[in-house]
């Protein structure tokens, strides 16, 4: 499996370059004025961390030109850097470059997750849309039992049953502390999985998305207590309210083992 590379030539950028290993993951971060022989075949994505002028810079870039080029490759800048420009001319298709200003490490945190998603766009073997929302739903529909996380107030893991219609998950539940942070903050994760079996029989996907709340006794609240096999006259009957939320599925990560076998990543990303 190949990964990344975060290099540095200063070691004042140890840590900003170690916070952006970390979430690009698997990664490797390397001072590449002190290493030696890197092998560049099984990288598929590099970040470069410039904030030197000196020689031993752009001797790197040019000594290893042909295995760089043959790389994604996105540049992190510390202020203003000289050496841009001949970087700029021995490299025609740098993916991205970004200007860095502050070192804080919401900014570098902020500035790894950009990298993240550049990444996973442009080194992902990727399945077919139409062929890809099939496995998600199918996956979503094998399954009844989820992770719902919410964050206002504090962090909370809520382990809750749902059922999948149209792009949605719905929810069923009597309230909770949940409710605290939804009313806060609507963007909640999922996570859905099955029990670890081994390496190569991972499934599990993790969901983003916008919660809302259904209106008791509307269209939409009986349709889906239908859809659950329940009886409206029993839910009204109850002595408590049974309040019904929805998740608007915006971004599907899924972990799939099988997805290797047909000639994809194992790991595909879905909008909605």
């Amino acid at each position: 499996m190949k990964g990344c590379l975060v290099g540095y030539f200063d070691d004042k950028n140890r840590g900003m370059a170690d916070v952006i290993s970390k979430v690009l993951g698997p990664s490797i971060c390397i001072n590449l004025k002190k290493e030696q022989g890197i092998d560049f075949d099984l990288i598929n994505f590099c970040v470069f961390i410039l904030d030197s002028e000196e020689e031993c810079v752009l001797k790197f870039f040019i000594e290893n030109l042909s295995s760089i080029k043959q790389i994604h490759k996105a540049f992190l800048i510390i202020g203003e850097n000289e050496l841009l420009v001949p970087i700029r001319q021995l490299f025609k298709d740098i993916d991205k470059e970004i200007l860095v200003d502050e070192q804080s490490i919401e900014i570098i945190c902020k500035v790894a997750k950009e990298l993240k998603t550049l990444r996973d766009k442009v080194v992902i073997k990727r399945m077919p849309n139409e062929k890809l929302r099939f496995f998600v739903e199918e996956y979503l529909n094998s399954n009844t039992t989820c992770t719902l996380t919410t964050c206002g107030i504090e962090v909370r893991a809520t382990p809750i049953e749902y059922t999948y219609k149209d792009g949605y998950l719905y929810f069923l539940t009597e309230g909770g502390e949940k409710f605290a942070n939804i009313y806060l903050n609507n963007r909640v994760s999922v996570a859905i999985y099955d029990k670890y079996q081994g390496m190569n029989k991972l499934f599990g996907m993790q969901i983003e998305g916008e919660v809302s709340f259904v209106e008791f006794a509307s269209n939409e609240y009986k349709k889906i207590v239908d859809l659950k096999g329940y009886k409206f006259e029993n839910i009204v009957n109850l002595p408590f309210k049974l309040n019904m939320i929805k998740v608007k599925i915006n971004k599907v990560e899924f972990l799939n083992s099988k997805f290797k076998q047909m000639g994809y990543d194992a790991k595909q990303i879905f909008y909605f």
